[in-house]
Formats: structure tokens, sequence, C-alpha cells
């Protein structure tokens, strides 16, 4: 069973300031769609887990350990869900980044960032975009000639439900 309680690596610097009171089902709902978004966006086939277990939106055992947010993000009771994915080295790690960049445009999020490697530095360091959506979600991918990664945090939520684990099951 893959275990999501990694910390994050990103932090938000503001919006939105409150959380969104929506339901544990409806906030695993709304993540499970940005991450398999995010995932189908990259072309590629082959994500892992930090553990390395496969990505599977649709795995039975896929639970998340909610993680408090910042209180800027929400209050001293919000939760967010967090998901750390590793895929393949893509050939053109500039191109798959520029390719996240104008999904996360395209599908409305906020550009928060944008890392190019310094020069000669190519061959190790990745190109970056990082973004946010609408409800304070973020996502952020990597691409080097070595690996690829993602990184997703959902909105905050202060309902109750978020207090323990969230699965597909969680009513």
């Amino acid at each position: 069973m893959p275990d999501n309680s990694a910390a994050s690596p990103t932090e938000s610097t503001g919006n939105p300031s409150s959380a969104s009171g929506r339901p544990a089902p409806e906030v695993f709902a709304g993540f499970m769609a940005m991450a398999s978004g995010a995932v189908d966006a990259t072309k590629t086939g082959g994500w892992i887990h930090e553990d390395g277990s496969p990505w599977d939106p649709e795995a039975p055992d896929l639970v998340f350990y909610p993680h408090r947010c910042p209180e800027s993000k929400g209050g001293p009771n919000a939760r967010d869900l967090q998901l750390a994915l590793e895929g393949p080295a893509p050939a053109d790690p500039r191109a798959a980044r520029d390719q996240m960049r104008d999904y996360l445009v395209a599908s409305g999020f906020t550009l928060t960032s944008m890392i190019d490697p310094s020069e000669g530095d190519e061959s190790d360091m990745p190109y970056s975009v990082g973004a946010k959506g609408q409800e304070g979600e973020l996502i952020v991918y990597s691409a080097s000639p070595v690996l690829a990664f993602l990184t997703l945090e959902s909105e905050c939520s202060d309902h109750p439900s978020l207090e323990h684990e969230v699965s597909a099951a969680t009513r």
C-alpha cells in the first residue's frame, strides 16, 4: 500500500486564506482528478509512488493521511492531501516541462515558478514548473535526464472528515 505521508517540498504563499470546508470524499475526488490529469499530461506511463509501487488512481488500497495546512491557508484545523510521484526521464526535459506548463495554464492554474538549470548543469538539474489552482491546490513538476517528479497538494479543508485517513471508501 502506498504511503502518501511525505512532507511537501512546497509551501503556499497565500491564496486562498480560508479552508474550503469540503468533506473528505469531495477533496479526495478532486485531488485524484487533479493528480490523474497531471500524470496524463506528461504523456508517459510508468509513474510510481515514493515506495516504488505503481501509480494507479483506481487502486482500492490508495490511502492518504491528511497533513495540517499552514495557518495562512486555512486556520488551525485545515488539512490537505499530498502526493509525490516519480516518472520516467523524458527525452527532452525542457520540452516536457513546457508541455506541463501549457497543460497547467490551460487547466486554469496560475504559474508560481519556472526554473531552468544553470548553464552547464543541464545534465543533472531539472527543469521545473509550479502552479496553484483556484482553491489553493498545488502542482510542481520537475523533469531531468534522469527522471520526472510530480508533487501535488489538494485544497485545504477544515472539515472534520479530514482528521483521519482518506481513501475512495471514505464516507
